[in-house]
């Protein structure tokens, strides 16, 4: 596959944000004033909340690579998750709704895209669906293929 930034081919498909689109658009001096982050939680003002998921995706010869994105979430289900976080029955917890909060290297038009989060257990993240109807993790959607 080719980088749409770089147009070179990375063999190594796993890719993990660090932080949520949002927040990297606080300035760096505002941040320790009006965020709260750390590499599974993060909120903004108080008012913005996200987690760090998995997007599942077979990719090439059924091998499958887990994407880590940060989703945002309602005040709501943030509070829920924490409840939750050190639990390992999370997983019996019903999902809940979110949106992308990043762009992906390699594909345009992925950042608010509606998800669906399940929760799988204290030791893993939770698990990113896209629910779009056009989009689909499970394989590389069309619309996301780089043409040449």
């Amino acid at each position: 596959m080719s980088c749409k930034h770089c147009s070179e081919s990375h063999l190594d498909l796993e890719f993990g944000a660090h932080r949520p689109e949002p927040f990297l658009a606080v300035p760096g001096w505002q941040r320790p004033f009006r965020t709260k982050a750390d590499n599974d939680l993060c909120r903004i003002d108080g008012k913005r909340f996200f987690l760090r998921g998995l997007v599942p995706m077979q990719v090439i010869a059924g091998n499958r690579y887990d994407w880590g994105l940060w989703a945002e979430v309602s005040r709501a289900d943030f509070e829920n998750y924490l409840r939750l976080y050190s639990s390992d029955s999370q997983g019996i917890a019903p999902p809940f709704a979110g949106t992308i909060a990043n762009e992906l290297p390699i594909f345009d038009n992925v950042l608010g895209l509606p998800v669906s989060i399940q929760l799988v257990s204290a030791t893993k993240r939770p698990e990113l669906t896209i629910t779009d109807g056009k989009h689909h993790t499970g394989s590389i959607p069309e619309k996301w293929h780089h043409h040449r």
